[in-house]
Parts: C-alpha cells; structure tokens; sequence
C-alpha cells in the first residue's frame, strides 16, 4: 500500500507507474533539509552528519530506479536515514559512547528568544536520547517531520497498528521524560 495514496498496489498498477528514473538532483534538492534534520533528531551527531547525508543519498542515488511510485518519495528516503541513524546509534553503543546531549539545562542568565529556542531544542534532543530506538523513530517522524501514520508504516516496514502503538507509548515517555529533565536540577 503506497502511504500517499492509500491505494493497494498491485502489479497492474505498478505496471501502468512511469518506469522513468526520477532526478537524483531534484530529488536531493527536496530532500536533503528534511534529511539532515530526521538524521540529528534520530541520535547522529553533528560531527557525524555531513558523512552519514552523504552515505544515505549515495544509497538513494544508487537505488533511485528501483522506486517504483514517486508519491512515496518521502517514506521511500526516509527510510535510508532511519537505517543510517540506527547504524551510527549502534556503532556509538558498541564503543561505549552516548549521543551528544546537552550537559547543563540550568537557566541562563538573560532570556532572549535566541537562548529560549536554543534551551527547547537542547531538551528535545535530550528526551529523544532517552527515548527506545523503536519509540523514537516513530515519534519523530510523525511529531516532528509530520509524517502521516501510513507514511511510517511504510517507511519503516511496519503494520500501522504497530505504529500508532509505538507511537502512543512514545508520547507517553516523551511527556515522563520532559516532566523528569524539567523538575531536575
């Protein structure tokens, strides 16, 4: 089932989708800011990212003609970035490193809105690092990269029961979480 349509595809339909390759260019152009975003929301560290976005379009770039209905563009290269961020979670684990989290979440000492934006995207990050793999790539692809229930089951090869099962108990953390990191010191 493509999550843009919500059309079952069969292998009529696939036979009646333009078989023309779409352009990688184009396609990076669409993508990459929205890719980017999903790889340091999903645990990669900014050190990292300029060399993961490059490993996961050059895995888009090589199998760009294998896709096969263009409207699912989006789950179709989110799925790279998924993929890609659990390599590098793994790999960090496996070293006994953790993700980059912010160390001090004390209050400055002046609250412009620059300092207050930049305090709420370091807690974000910081829940979403507590976060189980599994929860969290739900919950940001739905919260934040605002895809739909369908487009995550796709993209990440799951039943959409699943999703939005995985998706309720990661809100649930998310707000244990934030409740948690907000009454610390």
């Amino acid at each position: 089932m493509c999550p843009a349509t919500g059309d079952h595809v069969t292998d009529a339909a696939l036979k009646r989708v333009d078989t023309r390759p779409l352009d990688f260019d184009a396609v990076y152009r669409e993508c990459f800011p929205s890719i980017c975003k999903s790889l340091l929301r999903l645990g990669v560290p900014s050190a990292q990212l300029d060399d993961v976005s490059q490993e996961v379009f050059l895995s888009i770039h090589r199998k760009l003609g294998e896709l096969r209905d263009p409207n699912c563009l989006k789950a179709w290269t989110t799925a790279f970035a998924i993929r890609a961020a659990s390599d590098v979670r793994r790999h960090l684990r496996r070293r006994g490193e953790t993700e980059e989290v912010p160390e001090s979440m004390a209050a400055p000492t002046r609250t412009d809105a620059g300092t207050e934006q930049r305090q709420g995207l370091e807690l974000l990050q910081a829940v979403l690092a507590k976060l189980p793999d599994d929860f969290r790539e739900v919950f940001v692809l739905v919260e934040l990269e605002e895809m739909s229930g369908p487009e995550v089951a796709e993209a990440l090869g799951l039943n959409l029961n699943t999703v939005y099962s995985r998706l309720r108990l990661a809100r649930a953390s998310f707000n244990t979480l934030i409740a948690q990191l907000q009454e610390s010191p």
